[in-house]
């Protein structure tokens, strides 16, 4: 997927893939996007990575969302300022 596309479509799979998530903040996001009219997605293969993130599978594609330890338990190697951002929140990623 090119970059243009994943960035349009984070915001969606980020919450469509929290919806899983038992965490206060993946409900707010959920709701946040609910009352905006995002179609949230269905996903499958959901694994709970308790005090890292969440992965699953949408439309044949695995993604998460997480944090820095997470991308580094996925091996999925990120740049100095790509540390930075995912150091003071959650980014959504396709791996």
């Amino acid at each position: 997927m090119d970059p243009a596309t994943a960035q349009s479509e984070a915001p969606t799979l980020f919450a469509s893939l929290e919806q899983y998530s038992e965490h206060p903040l993946g409900k707010a996001v959920v709701e946040s996007a609910r009352q905006a009219g995002v179609n949230l997605q269905e996903a499958s293969s959901i694994e709970i990575h308790k005090g890292r993130g969440i992965v699953g599978e949408m439309d044949g594609r695995r993604v998460f969302a997480g944090n820095r330890r997470l991308v580094a338990e996925l091996g999925i190697p990120i740049d100095n300022d790509s540390g930075k951002q995912a150091s003071n929140g959650n980014p959504t990623a396709e791996q």
